[in-house]
């Protein structure tokens, strides 16, 4: 398939870290199957990621991951933010069809 681009007039946003308050949270590598086997998140958090200051490190989950793109008025996740956790989704069923 051929790509097409264009440049575009778009936001980048990032998420200030709460704890050291310079840094700002990027995507850990490693996602935390926990969430998605606790039936407490499965129902109420459903969409946590694992998020981690590049500056202090602190860990936490939050339904926003981040950094993203705000384009249009529509936020936009970065591919490989979203590759991260779709690969570690498929690695827990995978885990979990195998172990029947």
């Amino acid at each position: 398939m051929q790509k097409v681009s264009r440049p575009i007039d778009a936001e980048f946003v990032e998420l200030l870290c709460h704890n050291c308050k310079t840094g700002v949270m990027r995507i850990q590598p490693e996602q935390c199957e926990a969430h998605w086997t606790s039936s407490i998140d499965i129902h109420c958090a459903p969409n946590t990621w694992d998020l981690e200051c590049h500056q202090c490190r602190r860990h936490v989950s939050f339904a926003i991951p981040g950094p993203y793109l705000v384009y249009k008025s529509r936020e936009f996740i970065l591919f490989d933010s979203a590759l991260t956790k779709i690969n570690a989704l498929r690695a827990l069923l995978r885990r979990s069809t195998t172990q029947k």
